[in-house]
């Protein structure tokens, strides 16, 4: 069964900056994820707890170390399928076009961060999300979960949710 939209919008507030809040929204986003698909919990759990026992200040530090501090673990899709050149650039015009298609409201993140990805691949029709999930999404959000996982890092959760979520389209 395809995922929600709220399923969708739930895991883009995990990959979002962590403003105030952002601990109530981690398990708001967790229940909503894992009664849509079980098997992320799994994943979610460790980061579950992490953000329970986790100062906003101690969130905030960590995600920008996490996801600001390198290309290896960034959050914009089409810099890891494409790298930075035309066709990358071919690709933000595109997905900024299916943003306001299907009206999707752009935080101050480039186009193709994960967080916009997420929230326009639960509005879309189920093929061009599929297509989205298995030819670019996926493969790029592989990358990063690899390389969260190998620094033991607690995003790595969140990061194999979503990898769980993508693999219902």
């Amino acid at each position: 069964m395809r995922p929600s939209i709220e399923v969708h919008d739930s895991l883009a507030r995990l990959v979002s900056y962590p403003r105030d809040g952002f601990g109530d929204r981690v398990e708001e986003a967790a229940t909503a994820v894992t009664l849509a698909c079980p098997a992320a919990w799994a994943e979610l759990e460790p980061f579950v707890t992490f953000a329970r026992t986790s100062t906003q200040g101690d969130l905030e530090e960590l995600f920008t170390r996490t996801f600001d501090s390198t290309e290896e673990r960034a959050l914009e899709v089409g810099w890891h399928v494409f790298g930075e050149n035309y066709t990358r650039g071919t690709f933000m015009v595109t997905v900024r076009g299916w943003l306001r298609e299907h009206g999707v409201e752009e935080s101050g993140e480039l186009p193709d961060h994960l967080a916009h990805m997420l929230a326009l691949m639960g509005r879309m029709d189920e093929v061009r999300a599929s297509e989205l999930a298995a030819d670019t999404v996926g493969p790029a959000m592989v990358k990063v979960h690899e390389a969260l996982v190998k620094q033991d890092n607690p995003w790595a959760g969140v990061l194999g949710a979503v990898l769980a979520v993508l693999k219902m389209h």
